[in-house]
């Protein structure tokens, strides 16, 4: 899947977010619109992904990212969560299935159409990264890195 996804990736079928942007290279209506949705945001970097802009920042002693459009309308957004904040039906889903495997990364997505969790496991062999809803089910969404 991998080697997939870096071919998509060299053949720029898949959008990369490597393009870093300054502060003032951001519209104006992107940047308030961010400060508007996460008023006491801190640390605050941009990127281009496409036409679009992706901002990292902390928040609540927390990582977020939010994707926003040219005309400062939030896309999608997420942030880092302990484990423990999984819903049950999550957890019990990557026990039951992902045995060997140890959560590397874990992230609560939200999105228009609703909340969804990210995971990124290891194990000695191989990685894996899921979009879980909230009942445990595989999301039909790609994983946002």
């Amino acid at each position: 899947m991998k080697g997939l996804a870096l071919a998509l990736l060299l053949t720029g079928l898949l959008p990369a977010c490597d393009d870093d942007v300054q502060p003032d290279e951001v519209p104006v209506e992107v940047r308030q619109a961010l400060l508007d949705a996460f008023p006491n945001s801190s640390y605050i970097e941009w990127d281009k992904n496409g036409k679009d802009y992706e901002a990292d920042f902390q928040l609540d002693r927390r990582t977020h990212t939010a994707l926003l459009n040219p005309t400062g309308s939030l896309l999608m957004h997420k942030q880092a969560i302990p484990e423990t904040e999984l819903p049950g039906e999550v957890t019990a889903t990557l026990n039951q299935n992902f045995k060997g495997y140890a959560l590397d990364e874990v992230e609560k997505l939200l999105k228009d159409e609703g909340t969804f969790y990210q995971v990124e496991l290891e194990s000695a062999t191989s990685e894996e990264q899921l979009v879980l809803q909230p009942n445990g089910q595989p999301a039909q969404l790609p994983f946002w890195d």
